[in-house]
């Protein structure tokens, strides 16, 4: 089984230690304890390793409240694709599908500032979005309505708590957590060697995965013609 559980009982039986049950899983001290800790170590790893893994993506949508600027980001949020920003059409609303175009932030401290100290008078269909300084984002113009706002980001997902929690990342990197985990078990065991080979293999793993799901190149196609 793909979870915590399971994670946590692959480190057990590489380390020939007794495997823990949905029971007794909480309630576990010691080296279990810490092999809890050395799997949530190895995933945390695997997500600051790069901002965008898919497998973190993440699609909000927003109620808009009328005469408001600034919103504050989700908790979660490691990096926001600011360009993915819309507003949702609405009949009801007399308004229609509409991407919103990037403000910087110093552009707007000099030319929209009025718009965001006296929002009312300037409120209509927001047209642009700045990144705030205080992990927010704000709208310009402020919204007339409570229209929808739709916005993609990537999450930095929260420690693994429960015995059947289920990372984000997808099982076939099972063995990239295991090994990461086995890095850390093996640094506080002593065991220099087997914890230099674990090491080797989950940056192995973690290059595997950047190749799958960052790397992306473009075709292109030869336009010359042959003789």
């Amino acid at each position: 089984m793909y979870n915590f559980l399971g994670m946590v009982n692959d480190v057990a039986k590489r380390l020939n230690e007794v495997e823990l049950t949905n029971v007794n899983f909480l309630s576990v001290r010691g080296f279990h304890s810490d092999i809890k800790s050395y799997v949530n170590e190895s995933i945390n790893r695997i997500n600051i390793e790069q901002y965008e893994w898919p497998f973190n993506h993440v699609t909000e949508t927003l109620t808009l409240t009328p005469n408001q600027v600034k919103y504050p980001l989700p908790l979660d949020a490691k990096t926001v694709a600011y360009d993915t920003f819309v507003i949702k059409g609405d009949p009801s609303l007399n308004v229609r599908s509409s991407k919103l175009s990037v403000l910087d932030y110093e552009d707007h401290l000099e030319h929209t500032l009025d718009w965001e100290l006296d929002p009312a008078t300037h409120a209509a269909v927001p047209r642009h979005v700045f990144r705030g300084r205080d992990l927010s984002f704000g709208l310009i113009p402020a919204p007339r309505e409570a229209y929808e706002l739709r916005y993609e980001y990537y999450r930095l997902p929260e420690p693994l708590e429960d015995w059947d929690d289920v990372p984000t990342i997808p099982e076939r990197f099972r063995w990239v957590i295991l090994e990461g985990a086995l890095y850390s078990a093996y640094m506080f065991k002593g065991d220099i060697e087997a914890a230099a080979t674990s090491n080797g293999l989950f940056g192995k793993g973690i290059a595997d995965m950047r190749k799958l799901y960052i790397n992306r190149y473009e075709y292109v196609r030869s336009t010359a013609i042959r003789g």
